[in-house]
């Protein structure tokens, strides 16, 4: 360090003087900022700013899908069911996605959506997904055309 012009003994202090500037501000500002609040206060905090520390609850579906248009709908329908009987007895969800899914992407996106918000959830899929455990399959669900 001496043949570099850098005397220890000054690095030694400059470090020093750091460490307590640093070791000051943490014991006499920060400390405070963060341990001085009373449990009150941070109920009243926490009352006030709820959305803060809550994320809405959100589910993610995973569908194959079927088009009723240009079908005949009871064949349809016994294939969807022949398709959950599929599923329920162990087939590989993502091969049946890719080789029956109308959906144009659905062999990309292996038939899961995005996560939706519980409370924008279509009734229709809430009833039917209540009481089921994560990776169960319902029975087919037919939605209305938009």
């Amino acid at each position: 360090m001496r043949k570099q012009n850098v005397d220890p003994t000054e690095m030694r202090e400059v470090w020093r003087k750091q460490a307590t500037r640093e070791k000051v501000l943490q014991r006499e500002v920060q400390s405070k900022l963060y341990w001085d609040k009373s449990s009150k206060q941070l109920k009243e905090y926490y009352e006030k700013h709820k959305a803060k520390f809550t994320k809405p609850e959100t589910v993610t579906l995973s569908e194959i899908y079927l088009n009723f248009a240009g079908r005949d709908e009871a064949a349809t329908r016994a294939k969807a069911k022949d398709l959950v009987a599929q599923i329920r007895n162990g087939a590989d969800f993502v091969k049946l996605v890719t080789e029956n899914s109308d959906r144009p992407d659905a062999a990309k996106n292996k038939g899961k959506s995005d996560p939706i918000p519980v409370k924008e959830l279509d009734q229709k899929f809430a009833a039917a997904i209540k009481d089921l455990k994560v990776g169960g399959v319902t029975d087919p669900i037919e939605v209305d055309a938009l």
